[in-house]
């Protein structure tokens, strides 16, 4: 089960690393902080799943949030299919370089 957070955290930081350069965004480094809740019952699914990116470089924020919008709804697979049984939440911080 944790490793379908990890596709998820591996699956946006990608499709966001490659749609920051396209906007030409400073990118110098991503990390991903993810975790969940699962139900208490089995087959104890995620029903909650938390995603912080954590983005070096002078990154516009709106660069930054339409490029988690675009990965989140249109290009990342394990994201969208885990969105169709959890409630996913995302977050994000932008330190200078």
């Amino acid at each position: 089960m944790e490793m379908l957070l990890m596709a998820k955290a591996g699956c946006t930081g990608m499709d966001i690393a490659a749609i920051l350069e396209k906007k030409r965004q400073p990118l110098i480094d991503l990390k991903i902080n993810v975790r969940g809740l699962r139900a208490s019952d089995f087959p104890k699914v995620w029903t909650v799943i938390e995603v912080e990116y954590l983005v070096w470089g002078n990154v516009e924020p709106e660069a930054l949030e339409q490029a988690i919008s675009l990965s989140e709804e249109k290009y990342c697979s394990v994201g969208i299919m885990l969105g169709k049984a959890a409630e996913v939440r995302t977050s994000y911080k932008i330190f200078s370089a």
